[in-house]
């Protein structure tokens, strides 16, 4: 069941109308399919037409970093999701999901902001990342924080090239075949038979 707080975060912002999903909107156990094992379970999604997933997880206070870090650092394995609200009864965060994981202070470096759950905050956080900013890529001209290069499969692309160059620097070159032997090198032979075990051949006719 969705809370009354998080239904009217999402209501505001066009992720629910009239009471129900929009859209590409999961709520509930809907949301949670396909998650078991994992340590970040959403309590909403939206997911767009290019599979872009933004998650929404309400906690009835902030959740302590070290569990934000652990639910960032899921998300950014992903590899899909820009965008994580965290909906608490009196403000909501976004966290930037494609933002690399860091080992200190997390959460702080990959908060992109912080709404008040009144009128003039909720209007301001919909006009960045409500569901018609996300759906005609508004969104992406308002925020140049979340950038997919930054991505888990783009930072992989990176790292290998990064190795590759290392390699290369290495004198280890890449597909240089390997040494084969000359053909024209003299080996050893064997000395011809003696023509006296040399077996005769007769024509029969």
């Amino acid at each position: 069941m969705t809370s009354a707080a998080l239904q009217q975060v999402l209501s505001a912002t066009g992720y629910m109308a009239d009471g129900e999903a929009a859209p590409g909107v999961l709520l509930g156990d809907e949301a949670r399919l396909g998650r078991r094992g994992r340590s970040f379970t959403p309590d909403a999604l939206w997911r767009g037409q290019s599979s872009l997933t933004v998650y929404f997880k309400f906690t009835s206070s902030p959740p302590a970093d070290a569990e934000l870090a652990a639910w960032r650092q899921e998300i950014w394995n992903e590899g899909f999701a820009p965008l994580l609200w965290v909906v608490s009864p009196d403000r909501i965060d976004l966290y930037n999901g494609f933002g690399r994981p860091r080992p200190e202070a997390d959460p702080a470096k990959n908060r992109l902001a912080t709404f008040q759950t009144i009128a003039s905050g909720l209007e301001e956080l919909d006009a960045l990342a409500g569901r018609f900013a996300m759906e005609t890529g508004q969104f992406w001209t308002k925020t140049k924080q979340v950038d997919r290069k930054t991505a888990v499969d783009q930072q992989l692309l990176s790292d290998l090239a990064v190795l590759e160059r290392d390699l290369v620097s290495a004198n280890l070159v890449r597909d240089t075949p390997a040494p084969r032997p000359s053909r024209d090198v003299p080996g050893p032979r064997r000395p011809p038979a003696p023509a006296s075990i040399i077996p005769a051949c007769r024509w029969s006719p």
